[in-house]
């Protein structure tokens, strides 16, 4: 973090009780509708300094997730910008670091929130069932990222991770500050304080204000240009953080590593759950080719078997070796689970691809199937007792792979 305050003598920032009066008298703006135009003017009329807090050297070598709805049956799948930033003339909505007709990369540093952050065309927040993309994107190597960020009073009960990241950026402007008067040192902090507070307000506009500034209008004359504002994701509970990134960032220095299709079920303590569809995979001539899911697995990936009695017997009764009547056939367990797998298909496949972490191609995953049978369909005859099942829960292994060609089989 660069604070610009070493630029400015210490006689020409404004003092505490002034920046407190100034906010005062701008108060009403932040309720309502106003236009750009006028909290500017009202703003450095009576605040007078708008800083800037920007890394000039930062670096970003994590994935950065943005979400679409899928339903506008008008977008090009295969093309990479339609999920990236939208153009101007699509741009019709005042956003919490945008103004109408300038669009800005809004993208979250995970993908729980970024589907928090997704809301719907009546505003609302997804439901169970909700089809959303959602594209990964990467910093090319060795780029500058120099994004802007704020710095919140103890107050503001943040998570951990933002937490962190304001007690690390109140110290690095403490130590930077230390040239100046100790009121002019309280009068920044409490500059920084209010601005912040703006980026968690329900009221857009002036957290647009002040992305607008920093991204668009003042980018060309600051001593240090922003790429991008990072700031916490309010409905993540403040517990992670979202960018909102320049159009000619985003153009120049991001690319695209994948998109996810997916249709969302619920969040979750640690994170969310959702069924993986197909995944987009950028191709050599920047275009996107789709993949559906395979599902690598077999009769030897069965790892567990349990079994619930209609008469729950005491003790352990069955083993590896034991036949079972299956639908009126002598069956070895395994292979009666193997067949119920194959019957139920349709819905296992769904259960496959239902995940809570990041998709990771060939990766071992491991998934726990519970059968619900009728009565008489599975028995074991034992010392001379038949013994009905009614429910046979299985623990097994598999594999998620890509095919290009529309599929539905359990292995390429």
């Amino acid at each position: 973090m660069f604070p610009n305050i070493p630029y400015i003598k210490d006689e020409k920032l404004p003092s505490l009780d002034s920046v407190i009066d100034g906010f005062r008298k701008i108060e009403y703006l932040n309720e309502g509708n106003h236009e750009y135009k006028t909290i500017k003017e009202e703003y450095f009329k009576n605040i007078k300094l708008f800083p800037n807090l920007i890394a000039p050297n930062g670096k970003w070598g994590i994935p950065l997730y943005r979400t679409s709805i899928i339903n506008n049956p008008k977008i090009d799948i295969t093309d990479i910008q339609s999920f990236s930033f939208p153009s101007p003339i699509y741009c019709t909505k005042k956003g919490r670091c945008n103004l109408i007709g300038h669009p800005v990369f809004y993208a979250s540093i995970n993908v729980e929130a970024a589907l928090r952050e997704r809301r719907k065309d009546d505003d609302m927040p997804l439901e169970k069932g909700d089809e959303v993309y959602i594209s990964h994107w990467k910093i090319k190597e060795n780029v500058d990222f120099r994004y802007a960020q704020f710095i919140f009073n103890d107050d503001v009960k943040l998570g951990t991770l933002v937490k962190n990241l304001n007690i690390s950026n109140k110290n690095k402007l403490k130590n930077l500050s230390t040239s100046y008067s100790l009121n002019k040192q309280q009068s920044f902090e409490y500059l920084n304080n209010k601005i912040s507070e703006f980026f968690l307000s329900k009221n857009y506009n002036f957290s647009s204000f002040i992305a607008h500034n920093t991204l668009y209008e003042n980018s060309k004359d600051a001593p240090l240009k922003a790429d991008a504002i990072l700031y916490p994701s309010l409905q993540a509970g403040y517990n992670s953080l979202n960018f909102a990134i320049h159009p000619d960032f985003v153009l120049n220095n991001l690319e695209l590593i994948k998109v996810d299709k997916i249709k969302f079920i619920e969040f979750i303590n640690d994170g969310v759950s959702l069924v993986l569809q197909e995944v987009g995979i950028p191709n050599k001539l920047n275009k996107i080719d789709w993949h559906c899911l395979t599902f690598s697995l077999n009769k030897d990936d069965i790892v567990e078997i349990g079994l619930m009695f209609d008469n729950e017997p005491v003790e352990n009764i069955f083993n590896d070796n034991d036949e079972f009547l299956f639908n009126g056939k002598r069956e070895l367990l395994p292979n009666i689970v193997w067949k119920l797998i194959e019957l139920n298909q349709k819905n296992i496949f769904s259960f496959l691809g239902e995940l809570k972490e990041e998709f990771v191609e060939d990766k071992v995953y491991n998934k726990t199937f519970v059968f619900e049978l009728n009565d008489g369909v599975l028995i074991l005859n034992k010392n001379s007792i038949a013994y009905k099942i009614i429910t046979i829960k299985t623990t097994i292994n598999y594999r998620i792979s890509l095919q290009s060609a529309e599929c539905s089989c359990w292995s390429c």
